[in-house]
């Protein structure tokens, strides 16, 4: 494991107890490098040629508003993980991506709660029992001291993931007003620690692209009004991203797709409001 630590001295101190020892720490851009640690702080003339020739590697630490992150850097490269610079755990965001890189083991909602953090399961199949399904999962656990009611939060990512879901199956060429009844499941894990919320809904179809995507995403910050037309990824993904600290996408082509939130433990809604939402997109995993 080689890792190309480019950061900036404050985000060097902030990582690097998390070096694994069976990686091998370098401190300039290196081209068989497994992982590029980068932040948009970065000055090195070789920040274009880094991002063409190796965006996928990149783990890119910024500071910036997820809007300048995606028309800069994830419209124009293909970039798969970004870190909010504000981010209270970036040691831990960082560790998930380094044991995916040495244990080929993608992020899910266990790997971000301790061992015996209570975590509650659910499956749908019926679209029109959307919201029942989730005031259910949501009555199952004890939340605790967040800001003012996350609920609100949760409500709305879990409902655009699963509506998402639903129209991602065969029957995407229907009205998100007509009923959509499945042959198999879609699952809902929600989770909760001392440090996350975490809701997960994950698809048997596997059908979003990064392409797909990233597009979805920059129409939703251009144009921020759902397409009027049927199936269709609506505003889906865009709201979702600006109602959470962490967004994991686990795609795997034709078989599934699994979209998972994290929500930051915080007393403060300007906190949870305030730091750059974190992107990490694994494919084919």
């Amino acid at each position: 494991m080689i890792i190309s630590n480019l950061l900036s001295d404050e985000n060097k101190k902030r990582l690097s107890l998390n070096f694994k020892s069976q990686a091998l720490v370098k401190n300039d851009f290196a081209q068989d490098a497994d992982i590029i640690l980068l932040d948009t702080k970065y000055l090195g003339k070789d920040f274009e040629q880094i991002m063409n020739k190796s965006g996928p590697k990149v783990m890119l630490i910024t500071h910036h508003e997820f809007e300048k992150v995606l028309f800069d850097y994830l419209c124009k490269y293909h970039l798969n993980h970004v870190i909010g610079q504000e981010s209270l755990v970036l040691d831990r965001e960082f560790q998930l991506h380094l044991n995916y890189q040495l244990n080929n083991t993608h992020p899910t909602v266990q790997s971000f709660l301790h061992p015996d953090s209570e975590i509650v399961e659910m499956t749908i199949r019926d679209s029109k029992l959307i919201d029942e399904s989730l005031d259910c999962l949501f009555n199952r656990i004890v939340i605790g001291p967040f800001f003012d009611s996350p609920l609100g939060y949760l409500k709305l990512l879990g409902n655009e993931l699963l509506m998402n879901a639903f129209y991602s199956s065969q029957h995407n060429n229907k009205s998100r007003s007509e009923k959509i009844l499945l042959d198999c499941d879609i699952e809902l894990n929600l989770g909760v620690d001392e440090n996350f919320l975490v809701l997960s809904v994950k698809d048997p179809f596997g059908t979003l692209s990064r392409n797909q995507l990233i597009k979805s995403l920059e129409r939703g910050f251009r144009e921020k009004t759902p397409v009027h037309k049927s199936g269709g990824a609506g505003l889906g993904l865009y709201m979702t991203l600006l109602s959470t600290n962490q967004i994991i996408i686990n795609v795997k082509q034709n078989q599934y797709t699994e979209i998972i939130c994290v929500i930051d433990r915080s007393k403060r809604i300007k906190t949870f409001k305030g730091r750059t939402t974190s992107f990490n997109l694994y494919e084919g995993v």
